[in-house]
């Protein structure tokens, strides 16, 4: 049975318009994604529309994927899965920031949990998809500093097995741009087996502006927050 891309479904007081779309092949496989399309025709907006409709096209790899394994292996039982689904956490017209999170089984004991945030904003005038060093005055170092806090909170976090045991000692240029960002700072989301094993699933951590007081661009991506507005 094939879903297809179904209407948008337009929710009221949001600034986006989710679309959906799925594919399910009984005993086989079935897949499920939500992505958005933010309303406006903002250079920033383009470009957050733009980026994220990949969402879409993972979810049809996964039916490619899926397909060939099971002709490959066509004594395996299990149905493989997909399921993602959005959640916005900032909309501004200077900056838009979200995750998408991603549920799959693909065979094996169990199935995945993974997380995919994206961040836009606009650097010296142009939009553009945000790293963390965006944020930050220009010669500082913002991976080094978000990693000494986040190794500290973490160190204290019983989650985070392989802080406590020294296999992660910082953030390295994956992890340290695991964030969103919302009121409340920059929101870090940590697979399984990431900062732990997959019993203990994902490991969340928040660093709020206040911790990054005098280092943040205050003419930079989150000049709205740092303003106050």
């Amino acid at each position: 049975m094939i879903l297809g891309l179904a209407a948008a479904l337009v929710i009221s007081g949001k600034p986006y318009v989710t679309h959906h779309w799925g594919t399910k092949v009984d005993k086989k496989y079935e897949i499920s994604v939500d992505f958005p399309t933010f309303h406006g025709t903002s250079p920033l907006v383009r470009l957050a529309n733009r980026t994220v409709s990949v969402e879409l096209q993972k979810a049809k790899d996964f039916v490619v994927f899926t397909k060939k394994e099971q002709k490959e292996n066509p004594g395996f039982g299990a149905g493989y899965d997909y399921e993602s689904g959005f959640s916005v956490s900032t909309f501004r017209s200077d900056l838009i920031s979200l995750s998408f999170g991603i549920n799959s089984y693909e065979g094996g004991a169990h199935g995945s949990n993974t997380s995919r945030p994206y961040n836009f904003g606009t650097v010296h005038g142009a939009a553009k998809r945000l790293k963390l060093q965006d944020l930050f005055k220009t010669g500082l170092k913002g991976r080094e500093i978000v990693s000494k806090i986040v190794m500290a909170k973490l160190a204290k976090d019983d989650r985070a097995q392989w802080v406590a045991d020294g296999t992660v000692k910082a953030l390295d240029g994956e992890t340290c741009e695991a964030f969103v960002i919302s009121a409340k700072g920059l929101e870090y989301t940590f697979d399984q087996y990431v900062m732990g094993s997959y019993a203990v699933g994902p490991v969340d951590c928040i660093v709020s502006f206040a911790e990054l007081r005098g280092q943040l661009d205050p003419g930079g991506p989150l000049r709205s927050f740092l303003r106050g507005r």
